[in-house]
């Protein structure tokens, strides 16, 4: 009962809000807001996923990093007309410069290297003409594997569809819901959102559920859906103008690690990406966005110019170039236009 409650209250606050944001776009407040908030500023957006509805149901990503191609196509429409979206190196100028001049310039980021950002979103980024930079982890191009979250929920939905007593003890000792009820969709909700309340556990706890459940069912790849970028692909993003940054190697949360393991993941994940694009690697993206002063220095020594976490908020010369915040994108939070501009004036 108090958990429907809740998600009754959090349903009727997100609607007011829309309203409100609707209300604010419709009478000029938020684009008059836009260009005074952010005027000699710049915005960074975090997308990660560019996937339609109807392959979602074969996806165990959560919907926070997830947009749909249509409403992409208007999130850059709507961005262009209200600001000037810069590549990497045009950004790192303003940055580097001290002084980020002019109307509000846009950067257009994509953390994790999935392969839906060359199937779904390069066209669209082509057809908008806007650059954009991919943050990889290297351990996953062209790899069979995916992230544990991914893996995971895999993994728990065939444990549910076995209905063994083997099956069933897995669900008790790991704490898994009880029972799934619904439609698929449903379902794989539920199991999304379980696994992602995991998300703080240490990560040898995940590596012990996650190897009971392989030995259960033998299974420890991605499905097709939620598979990364192959080096041919990221090439071709590439060519095509999208630059491309580090996302470290494993990409687990590099602030969690020890000091010798941070400095392979920062050294090996651009040194890779230099061999393979031939090209400087200026610029990461930490994972989970986690950051703290000894993560910059690292970053600072390992050659990087710029490093990029999600602390929400606009950047300007005097900021911190190796903690750059950023905005997230997602279906929720870019729904509409005026649901985009208000997200990005922090009203959502």
């Amino acid at each position: 009962m108090i958990n429907t409650l809740r998600k009754l209250l959090s349903i009727i606050k997100k609607s007011f809000k829309v309203i409100y944001a609707y209300i604010l776009y419709y009478t000029g407040i938020s684009n008059y807001y836009l260009l005074k908030r952010l005027n000699n500023k710049a915005v960074v957006l975090t997308y990660h996923r560019v996937l339609p509805y109807e392959k979602r149901i074969e996806s165990y990503s959560h919907e926070a990093i997830m947009v749909d191609p249509i409403r992409f196509d208007m999130q850059l429409k709507a961005l262009k007309e209200c600001f000037r979206i810069v590549d990497i190196n045009e950004f790192s100028d303003l940055v580097h410069s001290g002084i980020v001049e002019g109307p509000p310039a846009c950067l257009i980021t994509f953390d994790d290297g999935w392969a839906d950002n060359y199937n779904y979103a390069l066209p669209i980024l082509k057809r908008h003409q806007c650059p954009a930079i991919v943050f990889v982890p290297t351990d996953y191009i062209s790899s069979p594997l995916t992230f544990w979250q991914e893996t995971l929920g895999q993994q728990i939905a065939k444990i549910y569809e076995s209905g063994t007593s083997d099956a069933k003890e897995l669900i008790t000792k790991y704490g898994f819901p009880d029972t799934l009820s619904g439609n698929d969709i449903t379902k794989n909700i539920i199991i999304r959102d379980y696994v992602r309340s995991l998300k703080t556990l240490p990560y040898n706890k995940i590596d012990m559920m996650m190897t009971d459940l392989t030995k259960f069912h033998g299974m420890n790849g991605a499905s097709k859906v939620d598979r990364h970028l192959t080096w041919d692909e990221l090439k071709e993003l590439h060519k095509s103008g999208v630059a491309v940054g580090s996302h470290a190697c494993t990409h687990r949360i590099l602030t969690r690690l020890t000091q010798d393991v941070v400095e392979t993941e920062l050294v090996e994940s651009k040194n890779t990406l230099e061999r393979k694009l031939g090209e400087s690697i200026e610029a990461i993206a930490y994972p989970n966005g986690d950051y703290n002063d000894r993560l910059g220095d690292l970053t600072k020594k390992a050659g990087y110019s710029l490093g990029f976490g999600t602390h929400y908020g606009y950047v300007s010369g005097t900021d911190n170039l190796y903690d750059i915040k950023r905005i997230n994108m997602n279906d929720n939070t870019a729904s509409s236009k005026p649901v985009l501009l208000a997200t990005i004036l922090g009203i959502m």
